[in-house]
């Protein structure tokens, strides 16, 4: 805290899939609340703060990236790519705009990645709402076509005349997904009707479903997808059938598949 002062916290909740916690602590004076930039975009320029072991605040400058997540990353994560590449301060400080309104949030679990705020202040909305942050589990990991190198994007174009929707990277053995013929390779544009390009805005559409929804833990939600099968070289519509939880989703996978044929 400013000063060096310390304060004494009470854990109220932690998600574990974001790795998110709120804490409730004891304040003497009035909070200036700050306000969220929900609209985090390609090359904004962002600062990022934060406070090293001293207490003592600092400010580092940087530039947003979006990438495909790695195998050590969740798809809600996006990038900054920063003049420090290696702060000596903690994890969760917020990055702010130029006129200092929040953008994400540092989470620090690999080099430069953040939590946007628009994932932030839905998770926020669904905890003061039920206590908890619900979210289904898909049992699969994405690349988004619009990230991913340019002869590949160029090779499922003229292969699939495909330009936009996610990759299925990964495909949890046993899940719903699999049951339904979907492979890693196929190629998903359309979420509940609503067209997703990248692994943020698919996220924010989950979140979306349970709050208007009112999904509780533990309970079951129908997702409609349409997928493009690129061993078969046409689309079909699929619902998904697939829990809500607030644990950690990880994708199981079991046996391989043969190469897309738009691989290179």
């Amino acid at each position: 805290m400013q000063g060096g002062a310390t304060e004494k916290a009470t854990l109220q909740y932690h998600q574990k899939h974001y790795d998110l916690a709120f804490f409730s602590v004891r304040m003497d004076r009035p909070v200036h609340i700050l306000s969220f930039n929900d609209g985090v975009k390609r090359s904004d320029q962002v600062f990022e703060l934060g406070r090293d072991e001293k207490s003592f605040l600092r400010i580092s400058h940087g530039v947003v990236k979006i990438l495909n997540p790695n195998l050590l990353e969740r798809y809600h994560y996006m990038h900054v790519h920063s003049a420090d590449p290696h702060p000596d301060y903690g994890i969760g400080g917020p990055l702010i705009d130029f006129g200092g309104k929040i953008m994400g949030m540092v989470n620090g679990n690999t080099s430069g990645s953040f939590i946007p705020s628009s994932i932030l202040v839905k998770c926020l909305h669904l905890w003061r709402k039920f206590g908890c942050i619900p979210r289904p589990q898909l049992g699969m990991k994405f690349w988004s076509i619009k990230f991913v190198d340019i002869a590949l994007a160029e090779n499922i174009l003229c292969k699939c005349n495909i330009d936009d929707g996610l990759i299925v990277k990964e495909v949890s053995y046993g899940s719903p997904a699999e049951k339904l013929g979907i492979l890693v390779g196929d190629v998903i544009n359309c979420f509940n009707g609503e067209r997703i390009s990248t692994t943020v805005e698919l996220e924010n559409m989950l979140l979306s479903k349970c709050e208007d929804e009112n999904n509780s833990l533990n309970s079951e939600v129908n997702v409609k997808l349409d997928v493009f099968h690129i061993r078969k070289s046409r689309w079909s519509d699929r619902t998904l059938t697939v829990k809500v939880s607030d644990d950690n989703e990880v994708v199981a996978t079991g046996g391989m598949y043969p190469l897309p044929i738009y691989s290179i």
